[in-house]
């Protein structure tokens, strides 16, 4: 029921308008139907007899992490074809990118069976070995990971992490 009270208290809350949304009880008879949460709540709400809009919504905000920090993706590098495009012309887009941002801290990834992240200091890189079945890709998010986890336990907060060395 906090909850419901917490969400029902701040009108621009993006559940606000779906919490109290109750389909047809019919819908979630059979025992396996788990009805949603609004619809489970409603009876306790209706018998306390609490009205949410009298609840004070002027708390202090906690920012989400995403708004916490300014995390911005540089993708100019996909405008070229891999096929069509020679290694040089990608090392000079890269390495003005990089020039852009010299003053940030730097670290490698590399997303292969095992994902390591390389921070500055090349003599302390972290690593993960991953099953020989898995994807390219969970490396990838593995090895961004562990650069993150590293900045944050650092406390650095200006940083690029890249794929490419």
């Amino acid at each position: 029921m906090n909850y419901y009270l917490k969400i029902k208290s701040v009108s621009n809350n993006p559940c606000y308008n779906t919490i109290s949304y109750a389909p047809s009880r019919e819908l979630f008879a059979r025992s396996n139907a788990v009805p949603p949460f609004g619809t489970r709540t409603l009876p306790d709400i209706l018998n306390a007899d609490i009205d949410p809009k009298g609840i004070d919504d002027q708390c202090e905000k906690i920012p989400a992490p995403r708004e916490e920090h300014n995390i911005s993706f540089y993708l100019s590098l996909i405008s070229f074809k891999k096929e069509d495009t020679s290694e040089m012309v990608f090392r000079q887009e890269f390495a003005q990118l990089r020039e852009k941002y010299a003053a940030y801290n730097e670290a490698f990834t590399d997303g292969s069976k095992s994902a390591f992240f390389y921070p500055k200091d090349p003599d302390k890189p972290e690593q993960t070995r991953f099953n020989d079945d898995s994807n390219v890709f969970n490396a990838e998010l593995e090895g961004i990971s562990l650069a993150l986890k590293y900045f944050k336990r650092k406390r650095i907060l200006r940083y690029v992490v890249t794929n490419i060395h």
